[in-house]
């Protein structure tokens, strides 16, 4: 076959539509019984079932190509209709067939699949053998004897027995002196279950013994993607079979195929008779006899399309599409096969007339808080900022804010006193100065003006609106005063809001450590070494004028300071993640004095919301690649929700389900 216009896909000589039913037939005997059917040109071609359309259809296209004069070495498609008997006994032909490789390997993984929950085979076993029947097929076309070794030897190959290997395709019979890995195989070990193993030998001696139709292997891609782009302009919810409709789509399909979209101007030449006029002017003058507008914009649509085709063409050919492709499909597996896990029975037949169902809903994943730095277009503007509070944080239990302040690098100044709910702890009153007593505060006996926490933060949300790309800076910010803040501002629902005013936050203790890394980080000690000034410390006003002359002093490059930040969301995620790790951890306790991991695999688990017995739902659902996905998915930061380690989860994930079995 030659090649068409894009230079890859090749033509198609030969379009048969079946057509079981005609609709006007069906008008005149629906409105008009007994009355004699108009004539008219009826569509119906096949009288047989929907089944056997499919090599009846092949039947004729072989017919009518030889009695063009047309001829055929030989038929690639899939094993699944009668087309090489019927040729065989209708027209006495006997053609070869290739059958389509990818077909194949998908009706011996089908059977593996319908094996899977008696055998408990897990996706990745089935992957592997998926990927090594594929690679027999791949190196041994043209070589029947090396498919059958091949083939033999590939279920004990997996069990670690290689008395049928070959050097060719084992690489244990290559390198007998190095130890051999199954890199494929979960935790890169031989599989080992006896039973299995003869259960799968089952299946591939039916492979085996057919191994003399796999050594000239085809490929039905080509005719898949003919039938894709049929299904574009002939969609199954649109019902066109029993018209001429139909044909004419499948046609104008083969017509885009074999060239392109140039299909439409090529006939419109044929309708702008003149040989005098150029070609541009006859496709118009085509195009305008057939009723339509003159096509200049179509010519230049189909010439932009066709360049586009080849450029998709050429790099879909590359070897980094298709590892981009293989690496996208794993994704797709790895999350339906989690979500499948973490919801339980949602959808199958009859589900609905069961009382037992299981619809627990695992809670997705919690993200640990991703510091990375953020990105600001334009000039940042430094904002220096403290809290004082009731107390210290204790057991996760947030304190109440007292006094809120900020100042930027020109002077301007935020400071509101705020009522907290909360008793002020006592060392907090000596070291502040701040006491709250029947509704009234005082700062060092002297009273002052005191807001709501709502009205405060929302008046310190409203100042902050004044500077663009503000970056908030607090000293031990990411210890303490970012994180109440943080849960403040999703207390209040002002969370979105907050982080469209400040896109960056920047903890200045990191800054001070790397530019003074044997110096004492306590901001008073560092403002007395370096300013040689002292202030009234633990006043939040005095604390962000002095931050703010430090940050000068070092005289930092803003980019450096950049480098340094991070996104309000990270705080909110680590937040929640530290809760659920606490929340979760004491289940999972078990598992640490048992050996089954290591303390901080446990405490990834528990913060990303897994408790044990959400580990044991998952495991029940979906067995060792529940657990797996569920691990390895990634969460709203797009990280792993526990981790992607290959070493971690081949020594956690064996170890956890025998415990689980147990």
């Amino acid at each position: 076959m030659t090649t068409n216009k894009a230079g890859r896909r090749k033509k198609v000589i030969k379009t048969i539509v079946g057509h079981r039913h005609c609709g006007k037939c069906k008008w005149w005997k629906r409105n008009r019984q007994g009355q004699k059917v108009r004539t008219h040109y009826c569509v119906k071609n096949h009288t047989g079932s929907a089944r056997s359309m499919e090599a009846a259809s092949g039947l004729k296209g072989v017919r009518e190509l030889f009695n063009e004069g047309t001829p055929i070495e030989y038929l690639e498609g899939d094993g699944d209709n009668t087309l090489i008997a019927r040729l065989k006994s209708d027209l006495n032909i006997s053609l070869k067939k290739r059958f389509d490789k990818n077909h194949v390997v998908k009706n011996v993984t089908g059977t593996l699949y319908k094996m899977k929950s008696a055998l408990k085979l897990s996706d990745n076993v089935i992957s592997h053998i998926k990927k090594c029947l594929s690679y027999a097929f791949s190196k041994n076309q043209g070589d029947k004897i090396g498919m059958e070794e091949n083939i033999r030897a590939l279920i004990p190959h997996q069990f670690a027995d290689h008395t049928l290997c070959h050097g060719r395709f084992c690489g244990y019979k290559r390198r007998p002196s190095e130890k051999y890995v199954h890199r494929s195989l979960p935790y890169m070990t031989p599989l080992h279950d006896s039973n299995l193993r003869t259960k799968l030998q089952a299946v591939f001696d039916t492979v085996t013994a057919n191994a003399h139709s796999y050594v000239d292997l085809g490929s039905s891609q080509q005719c898949e993607s003919a039938n894709r782009r049929v299904s574009l302009r002939a969609p199954k919810s649109h019902y066109y079979g029993d018209t001429k409709s139909l044909d004419y789509r499948v046609e104008a399909t083969a017509a885009c195929i074999n060239e392109g979209r140039h299909y439409l101007s090529q006939f419109s030449q044929l309708h702008g008779h003149s040989h005098t006029q150029s070609h541009k002017k006859r496709t118009q003058t085509g195009f305008v006899k057939l009723g339509l507008s003159p096509g200049e914009y179509t010519i230049q649509h189909s010439e932009r399309q066709l360049k586009r085709r080849r450029e998709l063409t050429d790099r879909a050919l590359l070897p980094s599409s298709k590892r981009r492709r293989l690496e996208l499909k794993k994704e797709r597996a790895v999350i339906q096969g989690a979500s499948e896990a973490m919801e339980g029975d949602t959808y199958q037949s009859g589900i609905g007339h069961m009382e037992a169902i299981d619809i627990e809903r695992i809670p997705d994943a919690i993200a640990r808080g991703n510091f990375k730095p953020v990105v600001i277009d334009g000039e940042p503007t430094i904002i220096t900022f403290d809290l004082e509070t009731t107390g210290l944080i204790v057991h996760r239990v947030m304190p109440d804010i007292t006094q809120i302040a900020a100042s930027d690098q020109s002077g301007k100044t935020f400071n509101v006193y705020v009522n907290p709910i909360q008793p002020i702890n006592p060392e907090a009153t000596t070291v502040t100065g701040i006491s709250f007593v029947n509704g009234e505060m005082k700062v060092r006996g002297q009273i002052v003006q005191s807001v709501h926490v709502k009205d405060a933060v929302s008046q310190f949300l409203s100042w902050l609106e004044q500077f663009k790309n503000v970056v908030l800076c607090a000293h031990n910010g990411r210890r303490f005063d970012f994180l109440i803040l943080v849960e403040l501002l999703e207390k209040l629902h002002l969370s979105e809001k907050f982080s469209e005013i400040v896109p960056a936050l920047l903890d200045t203790m990191s800054i001070f450590r790397k530019q003074y890394p044997k110096s004492s980080l306590k901001q008073e000690d560092l403002v007395k070494t370096h300013l040689g000034i002292t202030y009234d410390a633990h006043n939040a006003v005095g604390d962000v004028f002095s931050l703010g002359k430090l940050i000068s002093y070092m005289n930092i490059d803003k980019k450096e300071l950049i480098k340094n930040t991070f996104s309000v969301s990270a705080v909110y995620n680590n937040l929640q993640f530290n809760n659920a790790k606490a929340k979760n951890i004491q289940s999972l306790e078990v598992l640490i004095y048992s050996g089954v991991c290591k303390r901080p695999t446990a405490e990834n688990v528990a913060g990303s919301g897994l408790n044990l017995g959400y580990l044991r739902l998952i495991h029940k659902r979906r067995g060792e690649d529940g657990l797996r996905e569920v691990f390895t998915s990634l969460n709203n930061e797009g990280l792993p929700r526990v981790t992607n380690s290959k070493k971690v989860l081949e020594d956690f994930i064996p170890k956890l389900i025998n415990y689980l079995l147990k």
